[in-house]
């Protein structure tokens, strides 16, 4: 996916590295505090928050939640 394929509030899937898949959505897409443009992502299971500037989204094994 790319950045401009994401929305705030969007469900996805993260396919990892080890072969699990985590639930995450987008919690916050826009500009940073650095004037980038980024994306954070949010686990639905805990806390947790990833954040992502937009060149590295398709870096990101992400997928829509169907």
């Amino acid at each position: 996916m790319k950045y401009e394929d994401l929305y705030s509030g969007m469900r996805l899937i993260c396919n990892q590295s080890n072969g699990e898949k985590k639930e995450l959505f987008v919690a916050r897409k826009g500009i940073d505090g650095f004037g980038k443009e980024s994306v954070v992502f949010q686990s639905v299971s805990s806390s947790a928050q990833f954040y992502c500037r937009s060149e590295d989204v398709p870096y990101w094994y992400i997928e829509p939640k169907e």
